[in-house]
């Protein structure tokens, strides 16, 4: 079945609607079985519920002693890759895999004192943060997670001193208990923390780049303004001889 443009902006924007509405705050918090009955009951009864692949956080990350999880719903849209639609966009039939409004559940991490869900919520863990980071053109920030990533292995593996054991932190040596091996797997902790330093390093240079990347290119679209929109010519008082 080929559906109409318009229609089919209608039809989606209608679908949408009827989600977005019982979502007036965006992300809103649920903390009891009572709220989340409430909230379903205003869905339709055909709305896909999913759950967010990775726990979620603050993107201004509270202190790790100050902290507490809360499940949160949010409208989001889902694509189906199976199942296409086609749409006569002005006499050009184009196919598209179809998209309906859903909700997702989602665990996220906020400070112990916040009162309802963050407006905004990151992956938590470095490694899908930073594969988000990426995707969303946030280099300096995949790269603040690829260390944190680094440093975590090390920290896993070059256990010189007692005083650096982490309670946190599952140690390699828990489970090793041959000389040789832990001090191979002592030196490989050490390259990892060097590599972190470098990338760190990196890092700050990546951010100048930025900084300057973005200068370059404001300037450029205040030319390219310019030369598309010139200011209208003024005109003088007339002068008589």
């Amino acid at each position: 079945m080929i559906s109409d443009w318009q229609e089919h902006q209608e039809q989606q924007a209608a679908a949408f609607a009827a989600v977005h509405d019982a979502f007036v705050d965006g992300r809103i918090a649920i903390r009891t079985a009572g709220q989340l009955a409430k909230l379903m009951q205003r869905l339709p009864a055909d709305t896909p519920i999913t759950v967010a692949s990775s726990t979620l956080m603050d993107p201004r990350p509270p202190d790790r002693t100050k902290r507490r999880t809360i499940t949160t719903a949010k409208a989001i849209p889902l694509e189906d890759p199976d199942k296409i639609i086609h749409v006569n966009d002005g006499g050009v039939v184009r196919r598209f895999a179809a998209v309906t409004p859903a909700v997702e559940l989602a665990a996220v991490i906020v400070a112990h004192d916040a009162l309802g869900a963050p407006p905004l919520a990151v992956p938590a863990p470095a490694y899908e943060r930073a594969v988000d980071a990426l995707r969303s053109g946030e280099p300096c920030v995949a790269l603040d997670k690829q260390v944190e990533l680094l440093r975590w292995m090390a920290s896993t593996l070059d256990i010189t001193d007692p005083a650096d054991f982490d309670d946190e932190v599952d140690h390699v040596l828990t489970w090793i208990d041959n000389t040789d091996l832990l001090a191979a797997l002592d030196v490989e902790g050490g390259r990892l923390r060097q590599a972190a330093a470098r990338l760190a390093a990196l890092r700050a240079r990546v951010a100048d780049y930025e900084i300057v990347a973005n200068v370059t290119f404001d300037a450029e679209e205040i030319v390219r303004n310019a030369a598309e929109y010139p200011p209208p010519d003024e005109e003088g008082p007339s002068s008589t001889p």
